[in-house]
C-alpha cells in the first residue's frame, strides 16, 4: 500500500484538520461541480412524474363494535384495512382502472408504478408514476375511482347480507317458537286422547294440563272449550289434531325458507369479499390532482453537491498525504 493510502487511513492530525479547513475554495469548487453534474443528470435522464388521488374510508365504529375493548377495536381496524388493501390491488379494481385510463394493465403497476398509503385520519392516497404529468394524473384518478366504485358496490352487498342475516335470525327464532308450539300441541293431543270423564281428582287435573298445553300451542281456546265437559273435550281433541297436522308442513316450509336464505347469504358473502357493512367511502380528491417529479431537480443538485464534497475530501486526503511525504 502506497504512502498516500497510508495517509488516508491514518488518524488525522491537527495539521491535517487545519489544512482541510483552510482549503474552503476547494470545497466550494467540488461542491459546485457536483451540483452542476447532478442537475445535468436529472435534466438528461428525467425522472417520471408522480400524481396523487385521495379517497376517504371511514367506519361507523359505534354500530360496528359498540362494546369493543381497545384491543378488539385495533384488531377490527387492522383486519378491515387489510381487506381494503387487498381490494385496491385486486384484478377487478386494476382492470377497471385500466379501462378508465385507456391503457392495459401493466406488470409495472404492481412493481412500484402504483403505490398506496393510508393515513390515520382515514384518507387513502393513490399514487401513480408515469412519463408525463397528464398520464400520471389520469392513472391515479382512474385507480382511485375504480377502487371507490368497486368498494361501494361491495359495501352495498355487505349491507344486504347484514339485513338478510337479521332476517335469518328472526326466522330461526320463529322456527324455535313453532317447534315449541308443535310440541305443546302434541302433549295436549296425548293427554286428551287418554282422558275419561272425571272419576278421580287427578283426571280433572289432567284435563286442565291438556288444555293448558293446547293454549300454549297457538291461539287461546274459546271459553266454551275451556269449560270441562264431553263436548268441550271433543272440540279440544279436534283443535289439537288440527294443530298437530299443520305442524309438519309449516316446519318444512320454514326449513326450506331458512335454506334459501342461507344460500343467498353464502352468495352475498362471496361477492362482498367480507367487506364491513359499516364502511363509509367518499371521494376526497379525484380531479386537479397534485403532480410532481419523482426525483426533482433540487434533489439532484443537493445529492450532486454532497457527492462532490465527498470526492473532494477523498482527493484532499490522498493527494495532501502524498504532498507531505
Amino acid at each position: 500500500m502506497g504512502a498516500g493510502w497510508r495517509r488516508v487511513f491514518r488518524p488525522p492530525s491537527w495539521e491535517d484538520i487545519v489544512a482541510l479547513g483552510l482549503a474552503w475554495r476547494w470545497w466550494v469548487l467540488t461542491g459546485l461541480m457536483g451540483a452542476v453534474l447532478g442537475a445535468l443528470v436529472v435534466w438528461a435522464l428525467p425522472a417520471p412524474y408522480r400524481a396523487r388521488a385521495e379517497v376517504v374510508a371511514d367506519f361507523d365504529l359505534e354500530e360496528a363494535r359498540p362494546l369493543s375493548t381497545d384491543n378488539e377495536l385495533f384488531l377490527f381496524l387492522d383486519r378491515e384495512d387489510k381487506k381494503l388493501r387487498a381490494l385496491a390491488w385486486s384484478d377487478q379494481v386494476l382492470q377497471g382502472a385500466a379501462r378508465a385510463a385507456g391503457e392495459a394493465v401493466a406488470p409495472s403497476w404492481r412493481r412500484g408504478a402504483l403505490s398506496l398509503r393510508e393515513e390515520g385520519d382515514g384518507t387513502w392516497y393513490f399514487w401513480a408514476d408515469a412519463a408525463s404529468p397528464a398520464q400520471a394524473q389520469r392513472l391515479a384518478a382512474a385507480w382511485a375511482q375504480s377502487f371507490l366504485q368497486v368498494a361501494q358496490e361491495k359495501v352495498a352487498l355487505a349491507r344486504r347480507e347484514l339485513a338478510l342475516r337479521r332476517q335469518a335470525a328472526a326466522l330461526a327464532q320463529h322456527q324455535a317458537d313453532v317447534a315449541m308450539a308443535c310440541q305443546a300441541a302434541a302433549n295436549a293431543q296425548r293427554l286428551l286422547a287418554s282422558w275419561q270423564p272425571a272419576s278421580r281428582p287427578w283426571d280433572g287435573w289432567r284435563l286442565a294440563e291438556a288444555l293448558a298445553w293446547l293454549n300454549r300451542s297457538g291461539e287461546p281456546l274459546p271459553a266454551a272449550i275451556a269449560r270441562p265437559g264431553p263436548e268441550a273435550v271433543q272440540a279440544a281433541r279436534a283443535v289439537a289434531a288440527d294443530r298437530v297436522r299443520q305442524c309438519q308442513p309449516l316446519q318444512e316450509q320454514l326449513a326450506a325458507e331458512q335454506q334459501r336464505l342461507q344460500q343467498r347469504l353464502d352468495t352475498l358473502a362471496a361477492e362482498s369479499g367480507a367487506i364491513s357493512p359499516y364502511l363509509r367511502l367518499a371521494p376526497k380528491r379525484l380531479t386537479d390532482l397534485p403532480v410532481q417529479r419523482k426525483i426533482s431537480l433540487a434533489w439532484g443538485v443537493v445529492v450532486g453537491a454532497l457527492l462532490g464534497l465527498a470526492v473532494g475530501l477523498a482527493a484532499a486526503l490522498f493527494w495532501g498525504g502524498r504532498s507531505h511525504e
